[in-house]
């Protein structure tokens, strides 16, 4: 009889455990929806999640037209990940901390754009955060105004290296700290600069075949 009752307890405390568990809020917070960097760069997608109930941290990745492929996976007391699906663990980083869980990207190559997802596991709970996209963002802005610059520095008013340079200042900055609405302006203040020195350009080189 006492064996019994042992037994129920047991499991009336694992059951209120797990009802406990399940009345927890799992928040998932990728701190960036939207990551951009050149080629090579180095980068982090991070991540926290606020609960107590967790055993598993893992990342995901999916291209577009793809279904989700496992990266890696962490439990939480353990340092080390396990990685999946041929993912190289010197390409991908994984650092799991008490309530965070950071990705990192070594020398990103074009293959790595795509949606990066951080799921949380507790028993037969997954909780799925929203996801980060990265984007490689090329950098024909910039040789555009570098070609400008070095062909016509002699032809263009003073105004105009100085219009390149400092949007060029702008829009790596951009990409740096993934801030899409700054690289969008400071893209389009290139290409009008870009614009402005090739029309200044043209006008004297007319100038200059009427004078001849």
């Amino acid at each position: 009889m006492i064996t019994v009752s042992f037994s129920l307890n047991v499991y009336a405390y694992i059951l209120f455990a797990f009802s406990d568990a399940q009345c927890q809020v799992v928040v998932v917070v990728q701190k960036d929806p939207l990551i951009t960097a050149e080629l090579g760069a180095n980068l982090a997608i991070l991540r926290n999640y606020s609960s107590d109930f967790m055993h598993k941290v893992s990342w995901y990745k999916q291209t577009i037209g793809t279904r989700q492929l496992l990266v890696a996976d962490s439990q939480r007391y353990s340092k080390e990940a396990t990685f999946y699906n041929g993912f190289d663990k010197n390409h991908y980083i994984v650092q799991t901390e008490d309530s965070s869980c950071d990705l990192s990207i070594v020398k990103t190559e074009q293959s790595d754009s795509a949606t990066y997802y951080c799921a949380v596991a507790f028993m037969n709970i997954i909780t799925f955060g929203d996801g980060t996209v990265l984007l490689r963002i090329k950098t024909y802005f910039v040789c555009s105004c570098k070609w400008i610059y070095i062909y016509s520095k002699s032809w263009v008013d003073k105004t105009i290296p100085e219009a390149l340079n400092s949007r060029t200042a702008v829009y790596n900055t951009g990409i740096i700290s993934g801030n899409m609405d700054k690289y969008k302006s400071a893209a389009y203040g290139v290409r009008r600069a870009v614009r402005e020195a090739k029309r200044c350009y043209r006008k004297k080189l007319e100038t200059l075949n009427q004078g001849n």
